[in-house]
């Protein structure tokens, strides 16, 4: 169960990609992976490791950033990528495999990329065959059966979401729990990089829509105000920095402060959503409790990450992938 520090997640560069991954993760089989936008081929305003092929980036520099990412976790042929809709729809990977050579091929020809299935949920009990999904201020979740466990009766299965608030307020998390197929108790579930709740403000609809369809949801995932929360980086380098009340950044060897969070209430209906705190409810609704990650604000931390809502049509995409090793 995640214990609420963030030290619990493991951060590796391996030569030019920077990864974050849960801690259990290669420990019995299963690895998984989230990028940032530390590496990679992409020119400005997507520098650097851009992995989305549609966000009007040049392809061959996306599909370099993909080989090399490929390369870095010595992966055999690339993740199955998906075209993401904001829907609820769980694709089984096993079943879209094509030869290496055919979807690089395919990759790189403009209007191709299309031809990746739509859904924003894939999963598989497939030995090394990688599945991904791409986000920039949208949840990623690992969902992996076995991931703790050496020997075990049930057989290793992993699924990845792309869970935006309209995906996990329509049921793509629960989907791709029952598509699984697998005990809650054997399921670790891991929250990668996200927006944080101090910067995603939506409007009375989305609370509405969430509080109306999903169980076990309340106010509580919801704040008229921002939280206050420091950066990945302010809290490891806590002896540098600390935090006042009112969220204002004071860095102690400069005296120089900013503000911490997005500036003033929430007006009109609005208020700040808190996507990791709505998705450990829909787990834990689940049964599933072995939880960890969400301590990341793609908004905020803008050299680690792209953030659409930030930066518009000019984000790029980070990468959340998985693959069993051995099974």
């Amino acid at each position: 169960m995640n214990d609420g520090n963030f030290k619990t997640e493991e951060v590796a560069t391996v030569n030019e990609v920077h990864f974050i991954s849960p801690p259990w993760s290669g420990r019995h089989g299963i690895e998984v992976y989230s990028t940032t936008r530390l590496g990679g081929f992409s020119n400005a305003p997507y520098d650097a490791l851009n992995l989305g092929l549609h966000v009007n980036d040049d392809p061959v520099a996306v599909q370099r950033n993909r080989d090399l990412l490929c390369e870095q976790l010595k992966l055999k042929q690339q993740p199955v990528w998906l075209k993401q809709v904001h829907g609820t729809k769980v694709v089984c990977a096993d079943d879209l495999v094509k030869p290496p050579s055919v979807r690089r091929a395919l990759a790189t020809v403009p209007g191709k990329q299309d031809e990746a299935p739509e859904a924003d949920a894939s999963w598989t009990a497939q030995s090394r065959l990688p599945i991904a999904v791409l986000t920039a201020d949208c949840l990623p979740i690992v969902l992996a059966s076995g991931a703790h466990q050496r020997f075990s009766i049930e057989r290793k299965s992993i699924a990845v979401v792309h869970a935006g608030w309209r995906g996990l307020a329509a049921g793509v998390l629960q989907n791709a729990i029952d598509a699984l197929g697998a005990k809650p108790g054997s399921i670790a579930a891991w929250l990668g990089p996200a927006i944080g709740p101090q910067h995603f403000e939506v409007g009375p609809e989305v609370r509405e829509e969430f509080l109306r369809n999903v169980p076990g949801i309340s106010d509580d995932c919801f704040f008229e105000s921002p939280l206050v929360t420091p950066t990945f980086e302010e809290r490891i380098a806590n002896q540098e920095r600390t935090f006042d009340l009112e969220g204002t950044v004071v860095d102690i060897k400069s005296g120089r402060k900013h503000n911490a969070n997005k500036p003033g209430v929430a007006s009109g209906g609005k208020c700040f959503a808190d996507l990791y705190a709505i998705a450990r409810i829909i787990l834990a609704e689940h049964n599933i409790v072995d939880v960890s990650g969400g301590n990341h604000c793609t908004y905020r931390d803008q050299e680690l990450f792209y953030s659409y809502r930030r930066d518009g049509a000019e984000s790029g995409r980070m990468a959340t992938l998985a693959i069993i090793r051995d099974n």
